[in-house]
């Protein structure tokens, strides 16, 4: 018990010895000596303002980011046949503007070949209906048959 005891007491020893060291050395410190002279005063130079136009020239070196990045894809391929002038890097446009033309020929054989299969695809369908009615009615025939 007594180690135990010895153990614990040591540390606070020395830290109460550090305390008392820090204490005795801020009461013994010197003061400073007071700082008589006096501030030297500012040197300061009044020019009269003279009105003036002018430009400033600015010379800087960087790199430019643009405020909007646009990514521009076409809904349909093709050959471009036309630009606008206004396309052009940095250039500005208005809104539903046409920047590029492209040929059509191709878009149009896909939209006629579109609207044939649309077409043969209503005539199936019709064609199913009249097969399906006819089933119909000859199954309602084979019923009277059978209950005669």
């Amino acid at each position: 018990m007594f180690t135990q005891l010895r153990r614990a007491v040591w540390p606070i020893g020395i830290g109460l010895a550090g305390i008392a060291v820090f204490v005795l050395l801020q009461v013994t410190k010197p003061k400073p000596a007071p700082n008589i002279e006096p501030p030297r005063p500012t040197s300061v130079e009044v020019v009269p303002a003279i009105r003036a136009t002018s430009r400033p020239t600015v010379v800087a070196y960087g790199e430019v980011r643009p405020g909007v990045r646009t990514e521009l894809v076409a809904q349909v391929g093709g050959r471009i046949t036309s630009v606008a002038p206004a396309f052009i890097e940095g250039g500005s446009f208005a809104p539903n503007e046409v920047l590029l033309k492209i040929e059509d020929t191709d878009y149009l054989a896909a939209v006629d070949e579109r609207e044939a299969r649309v077409a043969a695809a209503k005539v199936d369908l019709e064609q199913a209906l009249a097969d399906a009615d006819v089933a119909r009615k000859q199954l309602a025939g084979q019923k009277k048959n059978r209950l005669l």
